[in-house]
């Protein structure tokens, strides 16, 4: 299955040391060991730890998040 996972919230970096973004990478790294192909969307990606293998990361900038019906 190809999954996107999302954060939009920009006081939350996919690569930072807190909380949420442990949290971040332990779902995204977990996903894709169980064989699905997983796809980090984040408005930030400044820090230093590395993301999962085989995880896809992306950064989302102003206007990429729009309302969908």
């Amino acid at each position: 299955m190809r999954i996107a996972y999302v954060c939009a919230d920009p006081g939350i970096s996919a690569l930072g040391d807190k909380g949420a973004s442990v949290h971040l990478r332990s779902l995204a790294g977990a996903l894709a060991r169980r064989g699905h192909a997983v796809t980090l969307l984040s408005t930030r990606l400044d820090g230093a730890n590395p993301p999962p293998p085989d995880v896809t990361l992306t950064q989302l900038t102003d206007g990429s998040l729009t309302h969908i019906r």
